[in-house]
């Protein structure tokens, strides 16, 4: 009788102990999860402006022109794609047509204001300057892909911050100018 009740009782511990700690894991994903969901980016519409991004981790908003499409809900973690056709041509090919008269532009955050190069594609030419945007100074870089591909891609100190705003426009050269004027549009909210 004994041997029994400590095989019962040997048993009832382990299923106990099995039962804890296969809880443990569980919760620690469902903290990091509703950590990653966490929406630091939003979107809003403005009569005057168009549409306006902010993000709210590194507190800025940039104004994007009216007819300016956002191609998915990838703003809410604070990275953002903008298009200047409808989203239903941007999705049927997947994002960025790359025809004529068509851009598109990425605002992401980096860690530096150097361009990277990219084996993926090959550059003929990289040049870098700075300038003065509004309140900012922000380094501007023109790349020229060997495949004859260009795009801009400008660099802005967040204050107070080790980091950079990154706006990047691809596409038809001919709209290049559009990203000074969004960039015309940062303010930093405080």
């Amino acid at each position: 009788m004994k041997k029994q009740t400590v095989f019962i009782l040997i048993f009832a511990l382990t299923i106990f102990t099995v039962l804890i700690f296969s809880q443990i894991p569980k919760k620690a994903i469902k903290e990091i999860s509703s950590v990653e969901q966490k929406q630091i980016g939003i979107i809003s519409t403005n009569d005057k402006q168009g549409l306006m991004f902010t993000n709210l981790e590194y507190k800025f908003t940039l104004a994007f022109p009216s007819g300016w499409v956002v191609w998915d809900e990838s703003y809410k973690s604070g990275y953002i794609q903008v298009f200047n056709y409808p989203q239903e041509l941007a999705s049927s090919k997947g994002g960025f047509t790359g025809s004529e008269g068509s851009n598109k532009i990425e605002t992401y955050i980096t860690d530096s204001d150097i361009y990277t190069k990219s084996s993926e594609y090959p550059e003929k030419e990289i040049l870098s300057k700075k300038i003065v945007i509004g309140l900012n100074t922000i380094t501007k870089t023109q790349v020229e892909l060997q495949g004859g591909e260009e795009f801009i891609s400008y660099y802005v100190k967040i204050p107070d911050e080790n980091k950079f705003v990154n706006i990047v426009i691809y596409g038809d050269e001919r709209n290049f100018s559009v990203l000074e004027r969004i960039l015309e549009t940062l303010v930093w909210n405080k």
